[in-house]
């Protein structure tokens, strides 16, 4: 017959394991501490295993926290760091979180541009551009993608300029975006972008009778004017501050730049990035006073070329 298991405690050390049963922050170390006094009031392994936790164990894994506490103390009940099973995207990213953005970032990429062959992306494209995943089917792939919240969607169409300095900008604006955190009166940081929307609607979908007749869209008698709103949003706070015009030429767009100074004259340096397909994708730096005034004055004499939307 086996020897029974026991442990002999002090009672200074019962006094320390009941404490750790009622007040300890982690589960598992409530649990493996009362394992503990069970087994010195002369329970067996099994019946503490299977019976008196919270869940059942096998009853090995009682003898293993039986060895690892006559060896360490409660110390040695711990969860030492770097145990356990490892996340498919480790050590490469730290977290899901992160996992996901890269994926993300990679996903809006053209598969062309890493060496894939097609135009769209698949499992096994995935997986070797992403070799950090460490995913050997794309049955695994498929579980970390949902565990990601990323799916299989229908897309939209959409116009795109693959940007082969997409990752070095990226990290310009993270870098600029740094800076803005650590000196947040001193650095602004602004995504600017235009849009157009005309006076007349559009034609959608309305509800109607069966039949022939169609819905009428009533239109205006005045024409179809179209305008442009020009915007820049701040990175850090949310705040907006937008212009309507007919057109957004050289002139406006040097006043509105004007104007979005004035809106921080505590501000040593704002960082504007553009979000139209002209300016390239490149971060503008517009300095405040002298060399704000610089730019602006060489966009006026032609010296910059800012595409005229007239």
């Amino acid at each position: 017959m086996p020897k029974r298991l026991e442990i002999n405690l002090e009672p200074a050390e019962r006094a320390k394991l009941e404490r750790a049963v009622k007040t300890h922050p982690k589960p598992y170390l409530r649990e493996r501490a009362a394992a503990m006094v069970k087994i010195s009031e002369g329970l067996s392994g099994r019946e503490v295993a299977l019976h008196r936790l919270n869940r059942p164990h096998a009853p090995d894994t009682i003898y293993d926290w039986v060895k690892l506490y006559r060896q360490q103390g409660l110390e040695g009940l711990v969860i030492k760091e770097g145990r356990g099973r490892k996340p498919a995207f480790s050590p490469q990213h730290p977290d899901a979180a992160s996992a996901r953005e890269a994926l993300l970032h990679m996903l809006r990429r053209d598969p062309r541009e890493l060496g894939q062959e097609g135009s769209r992306w698949r499992a096994e494209d995935i997986r070797a551009v992403c070799s950090w995943l460490r995913l050997a089917s794309a049955g695994g792939l498929s579980r970390l993608l949902s565990r990601l919240g990323i799916s299989y969607k229908r897309g939209r169409q959409h116009v795109h300029s693959p940007d082969p300095d997409y990752l070095a900008k990226l990290g310009a604006v993270l870098a600029y975006q740094q800076e803005a955190l650590q000196r947040p009166e001193a650095v602004v940081l602004l995504f600017q972008d235009e849009f157009s929307y005309y006076r007349q609607p559009t034609l959608a979908q309305d509800d109607a009778p069966r039949g022939a007749a169609q819905p009428l869209a009533e239109l205006g008698y005045r024409c179809n004017q179209r305008q442009r709103i020009i915007a820049v949003l701040h990175a850090l706070t949310g705040a907006t501050y937008a212009e309507q015009h007919r057109c957004t030429g050289v002139q406006q767009i040097v006043a509105f730049y004007q104007r979005v100074c004035q809106l921080y004259p505590q501000a040593e340096v704002i960082y504007m990035r553009l979000g139209h397909k002209s300016s390239g994708g490149l971060q503008e730096r517009f300095e405040a006073d002298v060399q704000v005034q610089a730019v602006l004055k060489a966009i006026q004499q032609g010296e910059l070329v800012y595409p005229d939307r007239s």
